[in-house]
């Protein structure tokens, strides 16, 4: 026990030394400064500009519409006493006010054996013949544009001093003069790929052959009575529908002789062709 006891003190001596040893450092201790308080300068009133209000710009007036464009005619001709073409200044080299009275309108009949162009083209006798020489056949359809009535005297055929010609009845009779009716008809006749290349006229895409038809005699009764009955019954106007002329061969005395039938289609014209016509 002595010897324990002994130990420990001179361990708590040891130990009581070494802490004195230690060597503390002195802390050397800044005094507080207090802080200096800062004093913002005072800030100057800023005036707030107004903003500058733009005037609103006034909405563009609305585009007034484009008229839609007419649409284009498919005729440029009309039918025009004698020949109902509208004015033109022509082709190049013509200037004027030409209409259809500076147009000769090509010739249309049926050709009899008794005609003086039968010896020229027999083939075509007992056909319907354009312009002296172009066969259209026995069967066609025409269009009726115009028909005008007129008296022609009444005597034997000399081309040396060709008949009067009267409007009226009544001038005839004034006039001392025998006379029979005749009728003058402006015929437009639908080209076929044969003749396609003679057409004066197109209407609604259709060309057409243009024909001037002096109807007398027999013929006369034989075209205008069919006609003026059904364009009565009908009320339609003579361009209205499609006729179908017909030439056919009849007994005779003296050698061969052919007549001439007219009769109303069911087909009906084209808008184009009834203006045309109705705009002479």
């Amino acid at each position: 026990m002595p010897k324990r006891a002994a130990v420990e003190a001179e361990v708590g001596a040891a130990a009581v030394a070494a802490v004195e040893a230690e060597v503390v450092p002195e802390v050397e201790v800044v005094p507080e400064v207090a802080e200096e308080e800062v004093v913002e300068p005072p800030k100057k009133k800023v005036r707030a500009r107004k903003a500058k209000v733009e005037p609103e710009p006034e909405p563009e007036p609305e585009p007034e519409p484009t008229p839609e464009p007419k649409p284009k005619k498919k005729y440029a001709l009309k039918i025009k006493e004698p020949v109902a073409l509208a004015k033109s200044s022509g082709p190049g080299g013509m200037s004027g006010d030409f209409d259809g009275d500076d147009l000769d309108t090509p010739g249309f009949k049926l050709l009899h054996p008794l005609s003086p162009d039968a010896s020229d083209t027999p083939d075509l006798v007992g056909s319907f013949v354009w312009n002296r020489e172009v066969g259209l056949g026995k069967d066609i359809e025409v269009v009726i544009a115009h028909v005008r009535k007129e008296f022609q005297e009444d005597c034997e055929y000399d081309p040396s001093s060709p008949p009067e010609i009267f409007s009226t009845r009544e001038q005839a009779i004034q006039a001392g003069v025998s006379v029979k009716p005749r009728a003058i008809v402006d015929l437009l006749i639908p080209c076929t790929e044969e003749n396609v290349d003679e057409a004066l006229i197109e209407l609604d895409e259709i060309p057409f052959l243009l024909a001037r038809w002096y109807v007398q005699g027999a013929a006369y009764r034989k075209f205008m009575s069919p006609l003026r009955t059904h364009l009565m019954r009908t009320g339609e106007n003579a361009w209205d529908r499609y006729y179908s002329l017909t030439a056919s061969e009849v007994k005779a005395t003296k050698g061969r002789m052919f007549v001439t039938t007219l009769l109303p289609t069911e087909e009906a014209t084209t808008e184009g062709v009834r203006a045309s016509c109705a705009a002479r």
